[in-house]
């Protein structure tokens, strides 16, 4: 059984970054949705928020959205 997740990394400029950060999280509290994410990095399972954060990111800085599946049973 495979499972799909969305990645979207991202790079913000360092001036923009508090508010995406900001907007990122109204974001989280608009959806109630837990986002697993790294430094630079957004890992969602809704292909249709994982668009909403692709398109977040791109007007701070620039993005990337990916679609990665997991191959072995794990």
């Amino acid at each position: 059984m495979s499972e799909t997740r969305f990645l979207i990394e991202y790079d913000i400029p360092m001036d923009r970054r508090f508010a995406f950060y900001k907007a990122l999280q109204r974001l989280k509290q608009r959806t109630q949705r837990f986002f697993t994410s790294t430094a630079s990095v957004v890992i969602l399972d809704d292909e249709g928020l994982a668009w909403q954060v692709y398109k977040l990111a791109k007007r701070y800085g620039k993005a990337n959205i990916w679609r990665a599946t997991r191959l072995n049973g794990g």
